[in-house]
């Protein structure tokens, strides 16, 4: 959790293998799950927003991940920011809308 905006934009590039100017938030944990930092870039420059967690972790959903990368609608990103367990819900899947004749 030392690391700062380049720290963390070089970690996606080398470890991730993606462009960190995509739109995407790329979250970062610590070892003790209290704190997250997140990377997001906005148009011209990065904003990198903390958050440390007083008396809960952060559970991480293993189990939601495809090829090391996750992703979550608004609602459950928010969810997950609080400090709730995503682990519980099932993952949303694209609904199909299909035209009755």
């Amino acid at each position: 959790m030392r690391k700062s905006i380049d720290g963390l934009s070089i970690l996606v590039v080398t470890e991730m293998q993606l462009d960190p100017t995509m739109d995407a938030d790329f979250v970062f944990i610590g070892k003790s799950r209290d704190k997250i930092k997140i990377l997001k870039y906005d148009k011209n420059g990065f904003w990198m927003f903390y958050k440390i967690l007083i008396q809960q972790r952060f559970k991480w959903p293993k189990s939601w991940f495809i090829e090391d990368t996750l992703e979550l609608t608004l609602d459950q990103f928010i969810f997950f920011l609080r400090g709730c367990d995503l682990e519980g819900l099932k993952p949303f899947k694209p609904a199909l809308l299909h035209k009755h004749a």
